[in-house]
């Protein structure tokens, strides 16, 4: 331990530097959840084009190794021409510095997922390798990255011929030195990719799950944005509802089987004769068996009134005709 604290123990972390030194300051962590933030603030930067009414269509792919990834959208292209004051291209300025992009000014963005500018140039900074290609006004251009530097210039790659459309592709692999050998899950990136088709209605969302073989591929959309969700829910949740039902009935018939099981099963295997067993369970429990006419008499014995009785005893001494002899009875 230090003996002494000076200004020559303070360190100034410059560039990208914070974000490698302490990720979870920018991502939560460094774990699945951390992995997956990185989609979603490229994944986010794409959606502020669509609400802002500059964009449509997105386009993602996983690819086969699980642990590169491909945002593509059709909106505007970050700019790619030289910063008056920092003598870069903006392309290269978003995705190196901290605190920069074009959110800041009311006037790009009236709407936006958010507004610190850190998105972007954090993923650059925890992804080994990083290549974003931007087509605007014409021409199509590329820049590639690692650990939150620049690896090469901004090239233009579309030659002397025009380029039709606009838009931001960034392609990009988790650094292994952060996040060890951890993999996107394609389930989970699908499900935050359809919530964003239900959120921005006429949003056409294609995902290309590479992982899978053969790849799968799923276009989302969802023309009626939040009224399809509700939907959705309403029939699941009825659904639930309806599975918990015949698990309720399924278990009482379980249960009442046992209880008749154990209530009769067991005589019906010990107690009873094979003609007795055949005959039909109404009737057992009727008390039509062999032998009931015994017990029924026996039983009506027992219930009789003390009063007969004693008028069986009074008549124990008294004579009876049968027939043509007279009797008496002892």
């Amino acid at each position: 331990m230090a003996t002494t604290y000076t200004a020559r123990d303070i360190t100034v972390l410059e560039g990208l530097e914070p974000v490698r030194k302490r990720p979870g300051m920018y991502i939560g962590g460094v774990d699945t959840r951390g992995l997956h933030h990185l989609v979603n603030e490229i994944v986010d930067n794409a959606i502020d084009e669509v609400i802002n009414g500059y964009a449509t269509r997105l386009e993602v792919t996983l690819f086969s190794d699980g642990r590169e990834i491909e945002v593509v959208d059709n909106g505007r292209g970050i700019p790619v021409d030289i910063h008056p004051k920092y003598r870069k291209s903006a392309l290269e300025l978003i995705l190196t510095t901290l605190h920069s992009g074009g959110k800041f000014d009311q006037g790009n963005y009236v709407h936006s997922g958010g507004l610190h500018g850190v998105g972007s140039s954090v993923v650059c900074a925890l992804s080994s390798e990083m290549t974003v290609t931007v087509k605007r006004d014409g021409h199509e251009w590329r820049q590639t990255y690692t650990r939150g530097k620049a690896t090469s210039k901004v090239l233009k790659i579309s030659g002397a011929e025009k380029v039709r459309g606009s838009g931001t592709t960034v392609r990009f692999r988790p650094d292994p030195d952060i996040f060890g050998k951890l993999a996107f899950d394609a389930a989970e990136i699908r499900e935050r990719l359809e919530a964003k088709t239900y959120l921005h209605r006429g949003l056409r969302v294609v995902f290309l799950d590479e992982t899978e073989k053969p790849a799968r591929r799923d276009e989302l959309t969802h023309e009626g944005g939040l009224a399809d969700w509700l939907t959705q829910v309403v029939a699941a949740r009825g659904e639930e509802r309806e599975e918990a039902r015949r698990e309720e009935r399924d278990d009482a018939e379980r249960a009442h089987g046992a209880v008749r099981t154990g209530r009769e099963g067991g005589v019906e295997k010990e107690d009873r004769s094979p003609r007795e067993r055949e005959r039909p369970r109404e009737a057992r429990i009727e008390g039509h068996g062999p032998g009931e006419e015994r017990r029924r008499g026996d039983r009506a014995r027992r219930a009789r009134p003390v009063e007969d009785e004693e008028d069986e005893v009074e008549d124990a001494g008294e004579e009876r005709e049968i027939g043509s002899h007279r009797i008496r009875r002892p």
